[in-house]
């Protein structure tokens, strides 16, 4: 019986010592798992942090080009109220022509009612172009830019080279542009 129970705690022994290194074993596995696990998640959690950030930078390039289209818009619509005011302008401009060349007749027939009604008419048309920022091209000295000369006379005396000398029909500008050239007589 001796041998029995030297053998039985022989083999409780090595019963005991297996299942003691399959622990340490385990424990290795497990600190090696939890290393790879924290490595995964920090490699997910870059991955996350790289994609926020790309997204991030996407949004604000989206905001950036919203707002660039914002801007354009608004100076699309401001470029177009200001072509829309210039040829509204332009068509009256025939009209204000022939309420001068009234005034102009009515002054030579003497009617006074009728020359106080026409310029009475005048001021309003000019107090509109005013409002609207519409003036007539001075018409001094000839200048390409605002003046489209279709006749050339001698230069006489008291008048200088490129001195307008007639005009045939008043220019007008708005804000810089030129609505209607002014159609004159140069001396040359």
């Amino acid at each position: 019986m001796s041998k029995d129970k030297d053998k039985n705690i022989d083999e409780e022994e090595e019963l005991e010592q297996p299942e003691e290194q399959p622990v340490a074993e385990e424990e290795e596995k497990t600190d090696s798992n939890e290393a790879e696990q924290d490595s995964k998640a920090e490699e997910k959690i870059k991955a996350a942090q790289d994609k926020a950030d790309e997204y991030l930078l996407a949004a604000q390039r989206i905001q950036a080009d919203f707002e660039n289209y914002k801007r354009r818009n608004k100076n699309a619509v401001s470029e177009a109220t200001e072509d829309g005011i210039n040829e509204t302008v332009k068509l009256f401009l025939p009209m204000l022509d022939n309420v001068e060349r009234a005034v102009d007749a009515a002054k030579k027939f003497g009617d006074e009612s009728l020359l106080k009604g026409i310029e009475l008419l005048l001021r309003q048309v000019n107090e509109i172009f005013e409002k609207l920022d519409v003036c007539e091209i001075e018409t001094e000295t000839f200048d390409p830019n605002f003046h489209h000369a279709v006749m050339q006379e001698e230069a006489g005396e008291g008048v200088e080279e490129n001195q307008i000398v007639q005009v045939f029909q008043k220019g007008y500008m708005r804000k810089g542009k030129v609505l209607r050239f002014s159609m004159v007589k140069v001396a040359k």
